[in-house]
């Protein structure tokens, strides 16, 4: 027989149950982080609030316009760990020199952490997917902005921020450099073309021919067998036997 203090007991314990149940079940549905919703996010683009800068190429004035080039960025924990997110074309017409890749996301990152980042410039031929994203690293085929924190955003998270800008890229233009030829002779009488890295770290190296001539008349330069894109294929140096008068040596692009 059961008597009514334990009939009140067990309505009590029954009820506590029942409340106990659906409070952990709402907590265990409400209450907690899910991890796939709190990866960092960046806005992958070179204009938005509080950045504003287009591409140029060398000449100060030819922006890099449609699909021929491409903005490829890389991010991760440290400097020395970034890897490929996420590449996009350049756009064209009177949005060129401008890029805009969207809304990328870490997936190792939570929001809210600081990541490294990098932007690099390519035309796009010398893009070698791997993973449908990957390209194949050449220094001397690119161009590069230093590596830069950031801290990443944690849409669509609670409480939500926005995804990280490239605010580093700054608001004025980025003007690519050409490389420079630097010449020496070797102990064994030839001489030695190296190409050299502008300081600035904006440098895009494409596909140049590499011309000599025996004065600085415009109209006497001719083409090396060996071209640039060779330096590429081969290593960062070039050897050619010295001349046997004065001689002038240029890179010209294709």
């Amino acid at each position: 027989m059961i008597d009514k203090d334990m009939k009140t007991s067990l309505g009590a314990t029954s009820s506590w149950k029942e409340f106990s149940f659906w409070n952990v079940l709402l907590f265990l549905l409400i209450g907690q982080p899910a991890t796939g919703f709190a990866q960092g996010t960046i806005k992958f683009a070179n204009l938005a609030a509080g950045v504003n800068a287009p591409v140029f190429m060398t000449d100060g004035i030819t922006k890099l316009s449609g699909p021929e080039f491409s903005a490829v960025l890389l991010a991760g924990p440290t400097v020395d760990n970034l890897s490929v997110l996420a590449k996009t074309p350049f756009l064209k017409d009177t949005a060129a020199g401008y890029f805009s890749g969207g809304m990328q996301t870490i997936p190792t990152m939570p929001g809210g952490s600081v990541a490294f980042v990098q932007v690099q410039f390519w035309p796009s031929k010398y893009l070698v997917p791997i993973n449908n994203c990957c390209p194949v690293f050449d220094p001397w085929l690119w161009g590069w902005s230093p590596e830069f924190a950031i801290v990443l955003g944690n849409a669509p998270t609670l409480p939500t921020t926005g995804p990280a800008i490239l605010s580093e890229l700054g608001n004025a233009p980025i003007r690519l450099e050409a490389p420079r030829l630097q010449i020496s002779l070797t102990h064994t009488n030839t001489l030695l073309i190296s190409r050299h890295v502008p300081s600035s770290h904006y440098a895009l190296f494409s596909d140049y021919l590499l011309q000599q001539n025996e004065s600085l008349n415009e109209a006497d330069w001719t083409t090396v067998t060996n071209t640039l894109n060779t330096f590429v294929n081969h290593g960062p140096d070039l050897i050619l036997p010295r001349p046997s008068g004065p001689r002038f040596y240029r890179l010209v692009s294709q």
